[in-house]
């Protein structure tokens, strides 16, 4: 019995063929004449010569970049957002009156810690002091109070908005969109 026979009448598929086997068999190349080619080679020589003589000619040309050329939109405003040049006295007056200002707030923050910490000195002591005097009292005194700030458990960040049902997070996919400059 055959290989390529029918085995109980169904049709043996052990031969498979691909795309590829279905293909032509290659051209022959032409032989091109060999001054010809040198003559082509010649040329692209001279046309590169001449491509390195004009950029070495010319000064080097930067290249673009698209993030830093304005909208159309932007160019038609421009007139809208000109700022207007300030007064140099009024800007040395702005700039006293600030400087005063962060010596004022750096005294304030001051006197603020200065006080923070003398009422924590304060607290310290009198819990010391009703430690000796009255041990029950003073774990009364520090034990955590549950009324006192109200706090769940479940979640400790904060959420200003409710989630949004509509967002699809990235897919971690990056389109490539440098764009390329050739001279």
């Amino acid at each position: 019995m055959s290989l390529l026979q029918p085995i109980c009448g169904k049709i043996w598929r052990g031969i498979h063929t691909t795309v590829s086997l279905f293909a032509e068999p290659m051209k022959k190349k032409r032989r091109i004449d060999p001054i010809l080619l040198k003559l082509r080679n010649e040329r692209k020589a001279k046309r590169l010569e001449k491509n390195i003589l004009k950029m070495e000619k010319a000064p080097k040309q930067m290249k673009p970049i698209v993030e830093l050329s304005l909208s159309p939109h932007v160019q038609k405003e421009m007139d809208i957002r000109v700022r207007k040049n300030v007064d140099p006295q009024a800007e040395a007056n702005f700039r006293k009156i600030l400087a005063v200002w962060q010596l004022y707030r750096c005294y304030q923050s001051k006197s603020e810690y200065k006080c923070i910490r003398a009422v924590i000195a304060s607290q310290e002591k009198a819990l010391n002091h009703l430690k000796k005097v009255s041990p029950s009292l003073w774990t009364q005194a520090i034990a955590f109070d549950e009324k006192l700030i109200p706090y769940n458990g479940t979640d400790h960040r904060l959420k200003s908005s409710p989630p949004n049902p509509n967002y699809t997070p990235p897919d971690g996919h990056v389109k490539e969109t440098t764009k390329e400059w050739k001279l």
